[in-house]
């Protein structure tokens, strides 16, 4: 790490419980990733909502639904979170190690766990090679497509595209045992 840099960059940030909530039952949830670090790859946003009263009556109907057991029907965020389902389940049906994570205002997909990003090898940054492999595989491409030559063309799972940026991310961590917690949940 560098040394300039203070040592709460990096401490994970605390995870709150209703976003645990939301992982919960997730079957290849990025809680569940073992390693410090894996790669973004597609990132879904729901709804941006700054009137407080709106977020406090959003919050109070999802805790109700989440209560009684019934599921919101439609929405962006419920449209961000089917869509990293959709792109997790096809990565691990092609043995890819991917997962997924919903919090608030997003869903995404990851791929990989690492303990390293970058390592200082003889006075040079030396990148995980792995990271760089998973980073090129995921990225758009340039091709050539009719009426264009040099086009800069997405790569795509299921109809749906990835990040134009794959990016390395701190692996988020909940405290405590989420497989504790996941059974009484179920009970």
């Amino acid at each position: 790490p560098n040394p300039l840099l203070p040592n709460e960059y990096f401490r994970h940030e605390k995870i709150d419980d209703f976003v645990i909530k939301l992982n919960r039952r997730v079957e290849h949830s990025l809680l569940d990733c073992p390693g410090l670090y894996s790669v973004k790859i597609a990132t879904f946003h729901g709804e941006s909502i700054i009137d407080p009263t709106k977020i406090s009556n959003g919050e109070t109907q999802f805790q109700s639904l989440l209560r009684t057991g019934k599921s919101l029907t439609s929405s962006k965020l419920v449209d961000a979170a089917e869509k990293a389902h959709a792109i997790t389940q096809t990565l691990r049906k092609r043995g890819v190690e991917a997962y997924e994570f919903h919090d608030r205002h997003e869903s995404y997909v990851c791929i990989g766990s690492f303990d390293w990003v970058t390592r200082q090898a003889n006075g040079t940054a030396l990148n995980n090679p792995e990271i760089v492999r998973i980073v090129n595989k995921c990225k758009p491409e340039t091709r050539s497509v009719p009426g264009n030559p040099n086009a800069i063309v997405g790569k795509i799972i299921n109809g749906i595209p990835l990040d134009p940026d794959p990016t390395p991310i701190l692996v988020p961590k909940a405290d405590g045992n989420r497989t504790a917690g996941r059974l009484s949940f179920l009970r």
